[in-house]
């Protein structure tokens, strides 16, 4: 039996990111969402999601960056976190 996914799979090439969106949603957003159907069906309640400073973008005014400053994204990658973020919660919550 599984107990727990730890989730360390993504694409993070900021540069790369603007320029192929559609990949990076696809690899990052899509494949996240294959994961969390199989963790449904073989009913594994644990996931453990491991992100990037990257998706802090560059802080304009504190440091340490806290997980509420995730706002105004400026990059693609930056706008994958929250996806995850509140895929994980409806779904934990449905």
């Amino acid at each position: 039996a599984i107990d727990a996914v730890l989730h360390f799979a993504a694409l993070k090439d900021l540069g790369e990111s603007m320029r192929e969106p559609m990949k990076y949603y696809s690899a990052n957003v899509a494949s996240t969402l294959v994961l969390l159907e199989a963790m449904l069906r073989h009913d594994v309640k644990v996931f453990i999601f491991s992100s990037s400073a990257a998706i802090f973008g560059i802080p304009a005014f504190k440091i340490p960056v806290e997980q509420n400053f995730l706002t105004g994204f400026t990059l693609i990658y930056q706008s994958i976190f929250p996806m995850y973020h509140f895929t994980c919660l409806s779904i934990s919550s449905a």
